[in-house]
C-alpha cells in the first residue's frame, strides 16, 4: 500500500512506560502496525537501559549511591539525546 503524503510537520510522541513482561513490546508492535497501515512514518528511540544493559553494564559495577546517581544520570541524559535524535529526523 503506498504511504499517505502529509503535508504536517506535526510530530506526535507516544510513551510506552510498564514494567517487565508489562506488554510495552507487544503494545509497542501493533501501534506502529496500526498507523503504517494508515500511512505514518514510525520513529521508534530505543530504550537506553536496554542498550547499555545488552552491550556489557551491569547493576553489578553500581558499587556505591554515588555511582547509582550518576549512572540514573548519564542513563537518562542518553534516553533523552535518543528521543531528540529521533524527533529531529521525523521533523
Amino acid at each position: 500500500r503506498k504511504s499517505k503524503s502529509f503535508n504536517s510537520k506535526i510530530v506526535q510522541k507516544f510513551v510506552l512506560t510498564g514494567g517487565p513482561c508489562g506488554g510495552k513490546t507487544t503494545a509497542l508492535a501493533r501501534l506502529r502496525q496500526f498507523l503504517e497501515e494508515r500511512g505514518y512514518r514510525i520513529f521508534i528511540a530505543p530504550e537506553a537501559a536496554t542498550t547499555l544493559w545488552s552491550n556489557g553494564c551491569s547493576v553489578a559495577d553500581l558499587k556505591s549511591e554515588e555511582s547509582v546517581l550518576k549512572f540514573q544520570t548519564k542513563l537518562m541524559k542518553m534516553q533523552m539525546y535518543y528521543e531528540d535524535m529521533f524527533a529531529e529526523f521525523a521533523e
